[in-house]
């Protein structure tokens, strides 16, 4: 396996004619920002496959390949078929759709559900009522920090990080984003701000980094979310997503519908039964110096 420069590796990519495997798409493929190594193999049958490891871990493996429905390769967050939703395992999904057409994705959801399709939201039976029902303003504009953190810290839940943490884990992860790929998308009902979310925007994709709600029966969070598809539809974006994360809330399943499971690395049996061994040890210790104070 040969290690490749990021100028070489999009040589190569023009050369041998890759794609991306699978199709997909995600803002930390863009290799202009992205200077990452990459390691080239190629198998006897001739498959050929350029990846590089995820640039953090809520992102999916890049991988340009010769056949996209084919890998011969094991790295972190590799994608790996459609998602299951009927899986009840905790594991971790990378949450994805193809936005194509608007009305497309509200009939898909409706197909799920034909019978409930004018109960449950996002479909073509409810989407009307809803916007009818409950009028908002969806606003999509550059990242204001100030905006975002007011905003954020007021409607999220106590025990989440606040607004001034995420930016800071926003620029960590990742290092040398283009300040202007920074959005920030509102929902606005009844002269309130009900719903706020972070975005990464590479004018190809849009990815919802975090988003925060005010509570109801409503469901201002999908609404936001479904507002987002529509605008990413309409002004002709490739993808929504939202990242490699757990599966956790009711949106991702409802909006998201072209998710993947995806291929973690497992830990050594040996290295999990000697954290658990540790764990236990200095517990046992802690235990034993408390008795002794006490006795």
């Amino acid at each position: 396996m040969e290690k490749i420069s990021p100028n070489k590796a999009a040589e190569i990519v023009k050369e041998y004619d890759l794609n991306v495997y699978k199709n997909i798409w995600h803002y930390s493929f863009n290799i202009d920002f992205d200077k990452r190594y990459f390691y080239l193999k190629k198998s006897k049958d001739g498959t050929i496959n350029l990846f590089s490891n995820p640039l953090n871990e809520f992102c999916p493996a890049l991988i340009y390949t010769n056949n996209i429905n084919k890998v011969i390769i094991k790295t972190e967050n590799l994608i790996n078929g459609p998602y299951d939703s009927k899986n009840d395992i905790q594991r971790r999904v990378f949450w994805y759709l193809k936005t194509d057409s608007f009305q497309d994705f509200l009939e898909r959801n409706t197909k799920r559900s034909p019978r409930r399709a004018h109960e449950r939201f996002p479909t073509s039976k409810s989407y009307p009522v809803y916007k009818e029902k409950y009028p908002v303003i969806f606003e999509y504009s550059p990242f204001n920090e100030e905006y975002f953190i007011k905003y954020y810290n007021k409607l999220k839940l106590p025990e989440h990080l606040s607004g001034e943490e995420l930016i800071d884990l926003l620029a960590k992860n990742n290092p040398g984003l283009p300040q202007d790929w920074l959005k920030t998308a509102t929902l606005i009902y009844d002269k309130e701000v009900v719903a706020i979310s972070s975005l990464i925007d590479d004018k190809k994709s849009i990815f919802a980094d975090n988003i925060a709600t005010k509570r109801t029966k409503i469901g201002f969070g999908i609404y936001l979310f479904t507002e987002l598809v529509r605008y990413a539809c309409e002004n002709e974006y490739y993808s929504f997503d939202g990242g490699v994360t757990s599966i956790y809330g009711v949106y991702k399943g409802k909006i998201f519908l072209d998710s993947s499971e995806v291929i973690r690395k497992q830990k050594k049996k040996i290295s999990m039964y000697f954290k658990f061994w540790k764990i236990s040890y200095w517990k046992k210790i802690k235990q034993k110096i408390y008795r002794q104070q006490n006795d």
